[in-house]
Formats: C-alpha cells, structure tokens, sequence
C-alpha cells in the first residue's frame, strides 16, 4: 500500500514515502519505519502508529486520528486509510 501511494507523490515527498515503502517489504515493523522515515507522518501520526499497534488498535487508532484532524491535511488521512491495508 505503500508503494502504491508513493506512485501518487510527486518531489520529495515522493523519495520519503518510497523510503518508507522499502523499509516496509524489507519486513521491518511499521512504529520503527515511520519513526526512521522523516517528515512522511506528522508527529502525531507516528504517535497514533505506535499507540495503535501497541494497544492492538491500530485500525481504530487511526480512524480516531483523521477523525480529530490529527492528521492535518487530506493526504493524511489518505495515507492513514492505505496503512490499514497493510
């Protein structure tokens, strides 16, 4: 899903989710890619991210997010629904 949405970025927004893509299919978690992939996730996304897997609501977590506008753009959010395809 990554991957996929790195397709629709343009610039360097692109080349960070592409990052954040590999480390993905390289298998490493998602709370330790995001936090090592700068600026593809607001803080506060890192922080549901990790506060959702930790508690085993991720899905739930992230919905939660978008819904309070943690995630302050549109592309947040879309971001934040592709995650949880993952």
């Amino acid at each position: 899903a990554a991957r996929a949405f790195a397709e629709e970025c343009r610039g360097p927004y692109r080349r960070r989710v592409q990052r954040l893509a590999e480390r993905l299919d390289a298998g490493e978690p998602l709370t330790l890619a995001v936090r090592q992939t700068r600026d593809v996730l607001p803080d506060a996304g890192v922080l549901a991210i990790h506060v959702g897997t930790q508690s085993g609501v991720l899905p739930a977590a992230l919905r939660e997010a978008a819904d309070r506008r943690t995630f302050r753009t549109p592309l947040w959010y879309t971001f934040g629904m592709r995650i949880l395809y993952l």
